[in-house]
């Protein structure tokens, strides 16, 4: 085919939210011109195949909106296979955790390649070396006798995950971009899993590596953003928040919430919920401790749901607790109806300063569904309670503050719904997921536009 006559022009995003973007030839590896056309408007051009790039993505924790976590990694696979061709490579440890039924394990258009790993929260280190072991090596070996992608997509954690990235975008001598989704070694080493000097340095020495090897790195907050820079000056990196995906909040029903209100045994005033990870970095323990604090306020219940490692820690308390319930865990698709039947929402972490930089999915799907948070992250999750008035920060681990901020928002109903008002406000305008799912398109558009050209 003849090359048109028409000037070249940088991809740019427009009004309606669409990346527009002109591929002459089926695939961005063999000729690239970028005009101002949206993905609709392809089609018209003779020639074209449906797909403008073919992205092979290293996602070793995948799971779906059946499942009891926050599924970016869904939302992402989905949104990207609606104008790519999409490679996923990941493992099946949530497949056989999925709560219900309702989604398909993997988007239509995505060549699935999985591996029966398995992992759990709850596993201790050892455990979880094989098992980022096993991913990785099956993973190396089908990525480079794959067919040749256009662009890697890589997510940690944890980094045996990015070092497969790297090894098989340079036997490709395609691009690769790295998201960063907790920072390792800093947090298995704070958290105290990592205790050999030998094996702290090499993986230090890995993690730089990884970000100045990278043609783009992706923070899930602007502290790991910072973190990044702070190692790989040179690299480009960009903060893309977790986010919320909006489409399961706008179908909660009022009989949805008034269910949930029901299992959650509301029989008080105020509900404090937690919900997420039973994890070792979760503080759940302190939780536990301030619902024990609070036995005589019983204007104020607990109600906690979750997996993970302290696990048998929460049901032992709801036995013990009148005013703790525990609930098992729910796909996400039902439990965002729990967040929007909760007054309050707990987001906490072990005083660990690492996990200040973290990007927890329950913030978002908290403020999503109008639910004020309790914050005890120092890092940039306070700075955005803070300055959007929507929620409440406490020092971790710290039982007797996180009780008098909890009775001193009970006895200030109106300050609890100011806050509720402004959490609505921030996570359906600011903080949608659609939003960042097409940031990590562009990042992955541009990153092959910088190679070609």
């Amino acid at each position: 085919m003849a090359k048109p006559s028409l000037e070249c022009q940088p991809a740019r995003q427009c009004t309606d939210g669409a990346m527009h973007v002109c591929v002459i030839v089926g695939s961005l590896r063999s000729c690239v011109y970028l005009f101002v056309f949206s993905p609709s408007q392809l089609s018209t051009f003779p020639g074209l195949g449906p797909a403008l790039m073919h992205i092979l993505a290293f996602i070793h924790h995948y799971h779906t909106p059946d499942c009891a976590t926050a599924v970016r990694p869904y939302s992402l696979v989905r949104h990207l296979a609606r104008n790519h061709d999409v490679t996923l490579i990941t493992t099946d440890a949530w497949r056989s955790r999925r709560h219900t039924d309702e989604f398909q394990w993997v988007p239509d258009n995505v060549r699935l390649i999985e591996y029966d790993v398995t992992y759990r929260n709850a596993m201790g280190t050892s455990e979880r070396v094989i098992a980022f072991a096993k991913f990785a090596a099956r993973a190396l070996a089908d990525g480079i006798r794959g067919t040749k992608p256009d662009v890697i997509f890589a997510t940690s954690t944890p980094l045996s995950t990015g070092l497969v990235g790297a090894l098989v975008a340079r036997w490709h001598r395609v691009p690769w971009v790295f998201e960063v989704r907790d920072l390792w070694p800093d947090f298995p080493i704070q958290m105290g899993a990592l205790r050999s000097p030998v094996l702290r340095s090499l993986l230090y020495r890995l993690e730089s590596f990884l970000y100045r090897n990278a043609s783009h790195v992706i923070g899930l907050s602007p502290d790991m953003t910072d973190h990044v820079q702070q190692i790989a000056p040179q690299t480009a990196a960009s903060t893309v928040l977790y986010g919320s995906d909006l489409d399961f909040h706008r179908a909660v029903s009022d009989e949805d919430v008034a269910r949930m209100r029901a299992i959650a045994g509301k029989d008080a005033p105020m509900t404090v919920l937690y919900a997420g990870s039973f994890g070792r970095a979760n503080a759940i323990p302190s939780l536990i401790e301030v619902a024990r604090k609070l036995q005589h306020r019983s204007d104020i219940r607990f109600v906690m749901t979750g997996e993970g490692y302290h696990a048998e820690t929460v049901r032992q308390a709801e036995r013990a607790l009148d005013n703790l319930t525990r609930i098992p865990p729910l796909p996400h698709h039902q439990a965002v109806a729990l967040f929007a039947a909760a007054d309050v929402s707990l987001v906490s972490f072990a005083d660990v300063p690492v996990l200040s930089s973290n990007s927890p999915g329950k913030l978002f799907d908290s403020l999503a569904a109008g639910t004020p948070v309790v914050v005890t992250n120092p890092g940039w999750t306070a700075d955005v309670v803070r300055e959007n008035r929507c929620g409440w920060v406490v020092p971790p681990e710290d039982v007797s503050a996180m009780a008098k901020t909890l009775v001193e928002l009970r006895d200030r109903p109106q300050t609890l719904q100011e806050a509720s008002t402004n959490a609505l406000e921030i996570g359906r305008k600011r903080l949608q997921r659609s939003q960042a799912v097409k940031e990590i398109e562009r990042v992955l558009l541009t990153s092959v536009v910088n190679e070609i050209s």
